[in-house]
């Protein structure tokens, strides 16, 4: 106590003096129980009954979402085909699809207990099986956008892998990034993790991010049965070229697109991905907590749900002779900007006003004249 006294949880002890301070065991229970940022973050990931009703009626009302797209346009031709994959991939189904796939899938490798997981799996497979149209209508209708504007961009972006390996080498402590222990370890070439870190600390920078990235990275995965985490981390970073090639591509026009891509999606999801490996993750071999867990699946689910949403509308327009490959992702970004969306809702309402003005007018008309 800030008096310089003690608490005391036992029982009260014959012999003590009565005027010693003793707090109630109550108090005790409740320090010990009150959840904070960091416990929550490092708490055992569990699969509660609740959440998977909530998935398993997003996967529902999706399933009838879709089925009701598909009867009110049935694709009898190419192009009513791609009217519905239009309409498959930008309806908010398709997204509470990737969403419980995401978190369903993820939760399968890292929840508590067999049979949560095998709950998780199934409700997964449930959420893939469902996505199948969305999943069919970006494979056959947007695979433009896939083979000209994403594929390229994860293989330049792939370059940033070895720089961030050398950013990390350079501001992380090493002790930190290597371990420590007097046992040899096979994923180490047979070091111990004290005589790697003595060997790394003699390495260049340029080694030492070479080593992180062949040795520790792949030694800490496994180690730390984070190798899901790794491989969505990975993909992550790539797709830091994506907005990279857009400009290469496009030139300024595709700019804005690449910005927003870059600022909203990328970065932020990078930044996620490196706090949680670093600070409750890869060293604290936390990777089935549910804090790191969560992030997963909001990286994973945040990517794909941007690249499902751009897919189709993109490839549809770059088949456009006055648009092409080039232009096709400025185009399509365009109809999504705010300002676009406000143009269009100032002119419907003027539209509608205007004709409720001359409705009153043709009421006013006909009350004179009868």
């Amino acid at each position: 106590m800030k008096d310089g006294s003690e608490k005391s949880y036992g029982p009260s002890v014959e012999g003590v003096d009565s005027d010693v301070w003793r707090d109630d065991v109550t108090e005790l229970k409740t320090a010990i129980a009150e959840k904070t940022l960091r416990s929550a973050f490092l708490a055992p990931i569990r699969l509660k009954f609740l959440s998977v009703g909530f998935q398993v009626l997003g996967i529902a009302s999706s399933c009838h979402a879709f089925v009701q797209l598909i009867l009110h346009v049935p694709p009898t031709s190419w192009e009513r085909w791609e009217t519905v994959a239009l309409l498959i991939t930008q309806h908010s189904a398709a997204i509470t699809l990737v969403v419980a796939l995401a978190q369903t899938g993820v939760m399968a490798f890292y929840v508590v207990g067999s049979a949560e997981r095998r709950t998780a799996a199934v409700v997964a497979i449930a959420a893939a099986i469902v996505m199948v149209p969305a999943v069919g209508a970006v494979i056959t209708v947007g695979y433009v956008f896939l083979v000209a504007h994403v594929l390229p961009g994860m293989l330049l972006g792939t370059a940033a892998i070895p720089l961030l390996a050398v950013l990390i080498v350079l501001i992380v402590d090493s002790r930190a990034l290597v371990g420590s222990g007097d046992v040899a370890l096979a994923g180490l070439g047979g070091e111990t993790t004290n005589e790697a870190f003595r060997a790394f600390e003699q390495m260049t920078v340029l080694h030492k991010a070479w080593y992180f990235l062949t040795t520790l990275l792949p030694f800490h995965a496994k180690d730390g049965n984070c190798e899901v985490f790794v491989v969505i981390s990975l993909i992550v970073v790539a797709s830091v070229g994506v907005p990279a090639w857009w400009v290469l591509l496009g030139g300024a026009a595709a700019a804005p697109a690449a910005d927003a891509f870059l600022l909203e999606v990328t970065l932020p999801l990078v930044a996620l991905i490196l706090l949680a490996a670093f600070k409750g993750g890869l060293i604290a071999h936390n990777f089935d907590r549910a804090g790191v867990v969560l992030v997963m699946v909001f990286a994973l689910a945040h990517l794909l749900s941007t690249v499902l949403v751009m897919a189709v509308p993109v490839s549809i327009i770059s088949r456009g002779a006055s648009t092409g490959i080039r232009n096709a992702v400025a185009v399509a970004f365009s109809a999504r900007e705010g300002h676009v969306f406000a143009a269009c809702l100032r002119d419907k309402l003027a539209e509608e006003l205007s004709a409720r003005a001359a409705w009153l007018r043709h009421s006013q008309l006909v009350s004179i004249f009868s």
